[in-house]
């Protein structure tokens, strides 16, 4: 046992200890510092290329290989392997991308009228019968009514500009107008862009005029009120050319904040075989389109200031047969990130279209039906590492929440479902650097 003096000088030292502490953190009692803020890349300019229908074992495998997106831009920029789409077939997930909205049974099966007697369905509006939790719409339809807003709306209420260029886009002025590109018929009619495009034509290259192989559903723009009586859409969505977007980005001041583009239907790898001339496969087209314009985007001011570019896929596809052909077997229906169903169906992966398609035996699906399956993904930013490989779970959902971080915004829909975050450090890095790009 110490003895009483001993104590004493135990005491002491420990209160002289204490204020030696208390003077270095000019307080009476130190406290433990706050952990280090994570950083974030301040990017101001973010670039969106969707492609199409292909799963990443066909893409990032040697099926279906798309060699300057996963070799030249992989090598830099980031890898995400493990990124999702969110529903099948397309439209949903281009939905999900600009709104946050799960699907409406309608906009799952693309809004088409199907060869199959009542399991399509027409360009129509969304008839909203409730509005559930994360503001999703509860109905049937396609185009949305003027309440549920878009990413898009958002950055122009904030001040940012934003812009869509969708390839072929008015090519045939008796399939859809020059701007915003909706289905020239209007409300209430098919959708005359893209009736021929649905399982299983495309496996066949789908029957749209070579020269206008535009579709409306690869465009969300066209799909929200919001955007459509306000003149937005035809403000801001344009064909994709050589006088539109290079001219565009020419300078930081007329390069807009937000970028979409969408290739047609060859050049996104939809269409399988690709019947454009020129053309004899599909991922010849593909990899041509990227191997033009990527470097038109990273080459261009505002991209090199502060920009990001992401290439995408809005679902998975079947695994294809050969490099010329397709089948339609096993459809990638699975998701990641604990994804919500939505308001409308317990299985965004299959539609009312697919299961139909299914039941006759035209495809079939795996996974159990809560996604539009494992795609990948390239990043390519100067503040990623060139080379850099992740393997956390993403979705469009993701997607749709890193752009409202960077700019600012209110989190529309499922973005705002918890869990869903915005790319970490596993993409930029626990320290934000530059780095070059080189293509």
């Amino acid at each position: 046992m110490k003895s009483i003096g001993a104590r004493m000088l135990v005491r002491g030292l420990a209160f002289s200890l204490s204020l030696v502490f208390a003077a270095c953190s000019g307080g009476v009692t130190a406290t433990p510092s706050a952990p280090a803020p994570v950083t974030k890349p301040q990017i101001k300019h973010v670039f969106t290329i969707i492609l199409e229908n292909q799963s990443y074992s066909n893409t990032f495998g040697a099926t279906m290989p798309v060699p300057y997106l996963t070799q030249t831009a992989a090598a830099q920029g980031a890898t995400l392997q493990n990124y999702y789409g969110t529903s099948h077939f397309s439209l949903g997930n281009y939905i999900s991308l600009v709104s946050g909205q799960a699907v409406t049974t309608a906009n799952q099966d693309d809004c088409t009228v199907s060869a199959i007697p009542n399991t399509g369905s027409e360009w129509t509006n969304v008839v909203q019968t409730s509005l559930g939790s994360y503001n999703q719409v509860q109905g049937t339809g396609c185009v949305y009514p003027a309440a549920v807003t878009t990413v898009a709306d958002e950055l122009s209420a904030a001040g940012y500009t934003w812009k869509g260029y969708m390839e072929d886009m008015g090519n045939d002025p008796t399939r859809e107008a020059a701007t915003c590109g909706s289905p020239i018929k209007g409300l209430g009619y098919p959708d005359n862009t893209s009736t021929a495009q649905v399982p299983p034509n495309y496996n066949e290259g789908g029957t749209e005029k070579v020269t206008d192989q535009y579709a409306a559903r690869h465009n969300p723009f066209t799909y929200f009120h919001s955007l459509l009586d306000s003149g937005a859409c035809a403000q801001h969505v344009v064909p994709l050319s050589s006088s539109t977007l290079p001219v565009d980005l020419e300078q930081i001041a007329t390069t807009p904040n937000y970028v979409w583009i969408t290739p047609n239907l060859c050049d996104d790898g939809h269409d399988v075989p690709c019947k454009t001339p020129g053309s004899p496969t599909t991922q010849t087209a593909e990899n041509a389109f990227l191997a033009k314009w990527v470097p038109i985007i990273t080459r261009s001011p505002a991209f090199q200031q502060d920009g990001l570019l992401i290439i995408n896929f809005d679902e998975a596809s079947p695994a294809v047969t050969s490099a010329l052909g397709a089948n339609t077997s096993g459809y990638d229906a699975s998701s990641c990130c604990s994804e919500p169903s939505g308001e409308n169906t317990n299985t965004p992966g299959e539609g009312p279209l697919g299961k139909a398609y299914a039941s006759l035996g035209l495809l079939s699906f795996t996974g159990d039906g809560s996604g539009g399956g494992r795609t990948g993904a390239i990043l390519i930013s100067p503040f990623i590492k060139p080379g850099t490989v992740s393997s956390v779970g993403y979705n469009h959902y993701y997607v749709l929440r890193s752009i409202e971080d960077y700019f600012g915004l209110s989190y529309l829909g499922y973005s705002a479902y918890p869990g869903t975050t915005d790319f970490g450090t596993d993409v930029f890095g626990s320290t934000i650097q530059r780095y070059a790009i080189t293509l």
